[in-house]
């Protein structure tokens, strides 16, 4: 079992199983922790944005495919969201270069006593 504490609710601990060769490292095992936190929250943001939790499957291939299409689409949305928050920062960049003759500066508080 690897226990983790909250830093913000220290009073409270959790507990995963961890199962791993004997000479994986403590680090090993937080390390792998830290993934599947990741895969959870990902999985979390599939079913809020994708639906993957609205559907009703009757056998494992209608469920397999489901899945299959839903992580699909989440990936796709997951890239068009990178994608656009990187055109932002570059359409910021460009605007800061073209305004960087109207530079300026505020005096501070000290310097405006003085």
């Amino acid at each position: 079992m690897l226990g983790r504490r909250s830093i913000s609710r220290p009073d409270e601990i959790a507990c995963d199983p961890a199962c791993a060769p004997l000479d994986a490292t403590v680090a090993d095992l937080v390390r792998v922790a830290g993934c599947r936190r990741k895969i959870e929250e990902c999985f979390r943001s599939a079913e809020n944005e994708c639906g993957l939790d609205h559907s009703e499957v009757h056998r494992c291939v209608g469920w397999y495919r489901r899945v299959t299409l839903v992580l699909l689409a989440h990936a796709y949305l997951a890239v068009m969201a990178a994608q656009e928050h990187l055109r932002r920062r570059a359409r910021s960049r460009t605007w800061q270069r073209r305004c960087s003759w109207m530079t300026w500066s505020v005096p501070s508080s000290r310097q405006a006593a003085t």
